[in-house]
């Protein structure tokens, strides 16, 4: 409990409002005591609950840094995402994570591989590669944001498993290979191999629609997959 025994500007220059005259008391102690408890306090809180966006499925932080590409700037031609895997091509609706089947991650659409060689689906950047390397996001030359997310719980697997070719930052075209997965590996773990595909920023755009619509049907790895129209 402290007195304020005099009115003075708020923040630290507060301080000096609550020094008894007849000189510094208990009072006095329990203020300051008050400020650096509230302090760490908000400190902690901005930790926690921060303004990354993280992934339910990856649990990590899957982003993509902000760029000077605004949706003014997109060209008026559809963009084509290009499958970065061969395998069996099915709906989102498929996967297990709520996640991506609900669409709140973005649109898409989903692989079971075949083969655990992943190529880029687009010409761009490396935005991002998890930690675990199960996921990697890629910031297209005409600012289509695009996640590949190889199976499902596979950040429990802590890497193992996945052979990375490129790093964030580098510049790749269609075709290029971005990592190689142990199929097999991710199976023994128990482990999904569906891999959804996402736009994350499909709200920037009129549609996002499949190529050619998913029937059990097989796709192989550089093949139209998803139209993007501006």
């Amino acid at each position: 409990m402290f007195k304020v025994y005099a009115f003075v500007p708020s923040g630290i220059f507060a301080i000096t409002g609550v020094i008894n005259p007849a000189g510094i008391d208990i009072g006095f102690y329990g203020y300051l005591l008050e400020m650096i408890v509230g302090l760490l306090l908000g400190f902690v809180l901005t930790y926690i609950w921060g303004t990354n966006k993280k992934s339910p499925a990856t649990n990590e932080v899957v982003s993509i840094p902000p760029q000077n590409v605004g949706h003014s700037d997109l060209t008026s031609s559809h963009i084509i995402v290009h499958s970065p895997m061969s395998g069996q091509l099915v709906h989102l609706s498929e996967v297990t994570d709520e996640a991506f089947s609900s669409g709140a991650m973005g649109k898409g659409v989903a692989i079971i591989p075949s083969n655990g060689t992943v190529v880029s689906p687009v010409n761009g950047v490396i935005a991002t590669v998890t930690k675990s390397k199960h996921a990697i996001a890629i910031l297209g030359d005409q600012g289509e944001e695009i996640l590949i997310h190889v199976g499902m719980d596979t950040v429990k697997m802590k890497g193992e498993g996945f052979t990375l070719q490129v790093k964030e930052g580098d510049v790749v075209n269609v075709g290029d290979v971005l990592m190689e997965v142990d199929l097999s590996l991710i199976k023994e773990h128990g482990f999904e191999l569906i891999t959804p595909v996402i736009v994350t920023n499909s709200s920037s755009y009129s549609s996002i629609t499949l190529t050619d619509k998913p029937k059990e049907r097989e796709i192989v790895s550089g093949s139209p997959m998803i139209t993007i129209t501006p």
